[in-house]
């Protein structure tokens, strides 16, 4: 048997002029075992190192809310089983 995943990567971005990009989590949806799982890192020292002047607190309460959506999500998830781009984008 064959399972599916598709993926996304959230991406702090600094600078669109730049293109200054730091990978902050993965969002994993595995639609036949109706499962959506967020993870982001526990640490955010490379991020405060890269860019001192972001506020931690904001991106950790970013971070907190996709994990609890996530959760949300996988509830719901036979409502998005056939449009996967739906959920993910």
């Amino acid at each position: 048997m064959r399972n599916t995943i598709a993926y996304s990567i959230l991406k702090y971005s600094h600078s669109k002029f730049l293109g200054e990009e730091l990978n902050l989590g993965i969002l994993f949806v595995f639609p036949e075992l109706e499962i959506v799982e967020f993870y982001s890192p526990k640490s955010l020292n490379r991020l405060n190192k890269t860019y001192p002047d972001i506020s931690e607190k904001l991106i950790r309460s970013y971070l907190a809310s996709f994990k609890q959506s996530s959760k949300n999500l996988s509830k719901s998830l036979k409502l998005y089983k056939h449009d996967l781009n739906q959920l993910i984008y």
